[in-house]
């Protein structure tokens, strides 16, 4: 199904989750919001990150790749604030 919810004590306390949803787990297209302003945008796969997705810190830094099971996977691009852009592999 699709949804939001938003933590509102613990380790997550002010994070938010808004989108697809199965077995009571983030799975599919979403966008995860954390408390200190990071945001992941893509794809989850039992609450993790997998698949294509963009993370933004709040400094306005940007990743774009792949994630297998909440980490960097493959080949990405890295673009600073700045403009500039790096390709990484992991």
């Amino acid at each position: 199904g699709q949804g939001t919810y938003i933590w509102g004590k613990g380790k997550w306390k002010g994070d938010k989750y808004v989108g697809q949803w199965r077995n009571d787990k983030r799975s599919g297209l979403g966008t995860y919001f954390y408390s200190n302003g990071h945001i992941h945008k893509g794809e989850f796969l039992n609450s993790k990150r997998h698949g294509q997705g963009t993370y933004t810190w709040n400094n306005g830094d940007r990743y774009i790749g792949r994630w297998r099971n909440g980490k960097k996977y493959g080949e990405g691009t890295f673009i600073y604030a700045n403009g500039r852009t790096e390709r990484q592999n992991w």
